[in-house]
C-alpha cells in the first residue's frame, strides 16, 4: 500500500503545482519525485508536531499540503496540533499515516497504531479513510485533493493484496459490500478486510456471510450498516484496532440510536495493548485476529442463529 501511495503522490505532485508534500523522516517519497517536483517536498525530520503546524500554515496560502509520516508518532505525538491547527481551523491538509494497526510487528506497542480511529473520529471536520487494497489507496489519495478540508488516510505498510476488480471506483462515504449473505454480516476496515474474505472462503457449512468494508470511516455509511443489521440481525466487526472507539463502537452507536434489533460482536483489542512480537500474521494470531480466529467466530455465532 505504501508504494501505491508514494507512486500516486509523485504523480499528483508532478501534475499539480498546488500540492506540497511534507515528510517526517520519510525520504522515500523524495526518491519517487522527479527533479522538478523535488521542490514540492519538504523534509521536516522527526518533529511531527512541527510537521502538522507547518502544514496548517502552508494551507493558508492556497497550497494543498499532504503530510506523510509513520502513523503512531503522527497521530499520538501531534494529536493536539491535528485538533487545533488542522481540524478546528478546517485547514485543507491531507494527512497520510502509514503502518496502521500492528504493521510494525517486531517493534511492539510503541510502534502500533491501534487507537487512531478512536482518537481521530471524534474530531469535527475530519474525513477518515481506511483503504483495504492498492486500488483503493490510489483512488483515495487522488480523491483527497477534491475534499474541501482535513483528511486522514490510514495505510497498512506492506499489504499489497488486491480485493477489487479492475472496474472498482471509490466513492466517499460509501461502504463496499464485498460478499452478499443473509445469515450474518462482518464489517471490517483496512488491510484486515483481506483476512476476513479469506476466512469466509474457508467456510465449510451453508452459512451465508455478508462482508462489508468501511473504506470511509467518517462520514460513515449508515444506510448500508442499517440495511445489513435489518436483513441479517447479527453483525461481527473486525478491526486491527481497539474495540473501544473503533468501528465496533461506531456501529454500536448507530444500532443504539436507531433501535435496530441486531446482535453485535466486536473483534479487536479488548482494553489492552497488543502482545507479542513476530511477523504480521503471527502478531494477529497472538491477539485473536488471525484468519482462523475470524473463521471460528463465524462458526460460533452461526451455531447461535
Amino acid at each position: 500500500m505504501v508504494n501505491a501511495c508514494l507512486n500516486t503522490l509523485s504523480q499528483l505532485v508532478e501534475n499539480d503545482r498546488r500540492i506540497i508534500v511534507l515528510g517526517s523522516d520519510s525520504m522515500n517519497i523524495k526518491e519517487k519525485l522527479s527533479d522538478r517536483s523535488k521542490r514540492q517536498y519538504i523534509e521536516m525530520g522527526i518533529a511531527e508536531s512541527n510537521l502538522i503546524g507547518a502544514a496548517s500554515g502552508i494551507a493558508t496560502c492556497g497550497v494543498i499540503p499532504y503530510v506523510y509520516a509513520v502513523s503512531p508518532f503522527l497521530v499520538y505525538r501531534a494529536n493536539e496540533f491535528i485538533r487545533n491547527d488542522i481540524c478546528l481551523q478546517k485547514r485543507n491538509v491531507k494527512i497520510i499515516g502509514y503502518s496502521a494497526g500492528m504493521d510494525y510487528c517486531t517493534s511492539g506497542p510503541t510502534h502500533h497504531t491501534t487507537e487512531d480511529i478512536a482518537m481521530l473520529r471524534v474530531l469535527p471536520n475530519l474525513t477518515i479513510l481506511s483503504p483495504a487494497s492498492v486500488k483503493e489507496v490510489e483512488q483515495m489519495v487522488r480523491a483527497a485533493v477534491e475534499i474541501d478540508g482535513p483528511v486522514y488516510i490510514r495505510l497498512n505498510r506492506e499489504s499489497n493484496r488486491e480485493i477489487y476488480p479492475s472496474e472498482y471506483h471509490f466513492e466517499l462515504g460509501k461502504a463496499q459490500t464485498l460478499c452478499d449473505g443473509k445469515d450474518l454480516t462482518i464489517i471490517s476496515t483496512g488491510g484486515i478486510t483481506y483476512d476476513v474474505l479469506q476466512a469466509v472462503k474457508q467456510i465449510k457449512t451453508n452459512i451465508m456471510v455478508r462482508v462489508i468494508h468501511l473504506g470511509t470511516i467518517k462520514p460513515l455509511d449508515v444506510k448500508t450498516i442499517l440495511k445489513a443489521a435489518e436483513e441479517t440481525s447479527k453483525i461481527i466487526t473486525v478491526e486491527e484496532h481497539s474495540i473501544t472507539g473503533g468501528i465496533g463502537s461506531a456501529v454500536s452507536e448507530i444500532l443504539a440510536e436507531t433501535g435496530v434489533n441486531a446482535r453485535l460482536i466486536r473483534m479487536g483489542l479488548r482494553d489492552t495493548f497488543a502482545k507479542g512480537y513476530g511477523n504480521h500474521d503471527e502478531i494477529k494470531r497472538m491477539n485473536g485476529l488471525s484468519i482462523e480466529d475470524i473463521l471460528q467466530m463465524i462458526y460460533k455465532e452461526w451455531e447461535k442463529l
